[in-house]
């Protein structure tokens, strides 16, 4: 399997999923960083399980930073293979935009943003 995932400036962090543990795979993640140098953030992780849960893996980084840095309204989400983040962020943006407008904010108040997953 091959996870990949962009922000808005056109950077994609790819895992690849690899059933066994076998070093052949640093040849395929080799030509991957040379081939895309849009990939700005490379990693693998071995899934002997047969489910596709990966949270309680070992994420292995091959090349690159260690996240994928996206920016909205100002502020900067370091995201790395494990995160949650919107897979839509521009809609995720619009949709601040609006409930933002919905609740009046009058810029005195202080506002919590719960359980959105974000970042």
């Amino acid at each position: 399997n091959l996870i990949v995932r962009n922000n808005l400036k056109g950077e994609f962090m790819v895992v690849l999923v690899v059933r066994h543990e076998d070093e052949a795979v640093l040849p395929l993640l080799e030509a991957l960083k040379q081939e895309f140098p849009q990939i700005v953030s490379l990693w693998w992780v071995v899934n002997p399980k047969k489910n596709d849960t990966l949270y309680d893996l070992e994420f292995r980084h091959f090349s690159g930073e260690s996240f994928l840095t996206e920016e909205m309204e100002g502020l900067k989400f370091r995201i790395s293979p494990l995160s949650f983040y919107q897979t839509n962020p521009e809609q995720a943006l619009t949709l601040y935009r609006v409930a933002r407008e919905f609740a009046g904010l009058t810029g005195k108040e202080t506002v919590y943003d719960l359980y959105s997953g974000t970042g």
